[in-house]
């Protein structure tokens, strides 16, 4: 702790009785005492609100208590500005201990006491010369706002602050896209002053609250917009299908993409998003893809995968070719796909897997059977679409 002005002269606060310092010495400390309240610049909130009738005197008061220090604990069972012991503080309706409550509770309580008991309860009133004035008492402190600067489109909104314990609160907000304050909400402070309400504005909001006459400052919290992605599940091969979403309107999305056959996500486009929250691209089904979108908020929307069909034409196989070493098979699937290829003897009943191999960049893929025989095949691709069973006879 550090000393009380008053302390320096061997005043040691109002639950100690007074030394025997002379009148002069104690004229000297008090105005020292105030002086040096006054230079810290260690005052309440309360203090600086213009027209707070009486409030040179509970400057004084504090700084002859505890040097106007609201979180002093000196471990003498006295505690903050006003030096309360827990139960005077529990007495006129404080929680927990007056040196962790803010500076305006602890202004509010000290003149709630003051209003029951008068200067009685503080030794350093009699030090000081304060005589009875009851405006002293009566001093409603200014209220306070505050909210969130920034949320999610279709989260709940917080408005918060402190005012006059128990007293009722109107909060008036004005929503995107209108031009006027209306009222919002009515609610009442708890025992400690502290009032809250909520909302759901669909997009930024400003707010302000009025109580016994006093209106706060003006708040404004900015929405976010998580952006939505919606695209085909599936598409044929190298047609073109649209990605649509929605997200802030006049802002812009970033849409990402990645090949079924890749482990990351590629940037794909910067897409601008209309005056009414609305984006859309085109994109060609080259093979299956997955997309997300990235846009003012933190972190990707969902994913969605866009699945690549082959066109009928393009599902049989091409004819087998004799070559060196055996006989080639071929075909057509998704460009840049894996594919597995399966054969079987003419007049079994077991398949067995042949060999793995992938489609070129223009869909076309080879696999060599190098027995001799009748035999069945097929190709079955990554995507677990299938080729129709073809024959071959191999010399």
């Amino acid at each position: 702790m550090r000393p009380g002005p008053l302390d320096l002269y061997g005043y040691k606060g109002r639950h100690r009785k007074p030394s025997d310092t002379s009148t002069a010495a104690r004229n000297i400390a008090v105005t020292a005492g105030v002086v040096a309240a006054v230079m810290s610049g260690d005052v309440s909130p309360a203090q600086a609100a213009p027209g707070m009738p009486g409030e040179d005197a509970w400057q004084r008061l504090r700084a002859c208590e505890s040097g106007n220090n609201y979180s002093v604990n000196t471990g003498n069972g006295y505690y903050g500005a006003y030096q309360f012991d827990l139960g005077t503080w529990r007495g006129v309706g404080g929680q927990g201990y007056p040196n962790q409550a803010s500076p305006l509770e602890q202004d509010y309580r000290a003149r709630a006491l003051y209003r029951s008991r008068g200067w009685s309860p503080w030794a350093c009133a009699r030090v000081l010369g304060l005589t009875a004035n009851p405006i002293y008492g009566y001093w409603a402190p200014p209220i306070s706002i505050r909210v969130t600067q920034t949320f999610v489109i279709g989260q709940p909104v917080t408005v918060s602050g402190t005012v006059a314990p128990s007293a009722f609160v109107r909060v008036y907000a004005k929503n995107y896209g209108s031009t006027t304050y209306g009222e919002a909400a009515n609610v009442r402070a708890d025992s400690r002053g502290r009032w809250a309400a909520t909302f759901r504005p669909y997009g930024g909001a400003s707010y302000y609250a009025v109580s016994g006459g006093q209106r706060s400052a003006t708040v404004t919290a900015s929405g976010l917009f998580r952006p939505s992605l919606s695209a085909p599940g599936s598409t044929p091969l190298n047609a073109g299908y649209t990605l649509t979403g929605r997200a802030r309107p006049g802002g812009s999305v970033t849409v990402y993409l990645k090949p079924y056959y890749r482990q990351t996500w590629l940037g794909a486009r910067t897409v601008r998003v209309d005056s009414h929250g609305n984006w859309s691209t085109v994109w060609r089904g080259t093979t299956d893809f997955t997309f997300t979108v990235r846009g003012e908020v933190a972190g990707p929307t969902r994913t969605v995968p866009v699945a690549t069909t082959a066109a009928p034409q393009e599902q049989p196989l091409t004819q087998p070719q004799a070559a060196a070493g055996g006989t080639v098979l071929g075909g057509s699937a998704r460009p840049n796909t894996g594919l597995t290829v399966f054969v079987r003897k003419a007049g079994t009943t077991a398949w067995g897997r042949m060999a793995d191999t992938r489609s070129d960049a223009q869909g076309r893929w080879l696999a060599r059977l190098a027995s001799s025989g009748d035999y069945e095949y097929f190709a079955k691709s990554a995507n677990g679409r299938a080729s129709a069973v073809q024959r071959i006879s191999v010399p």
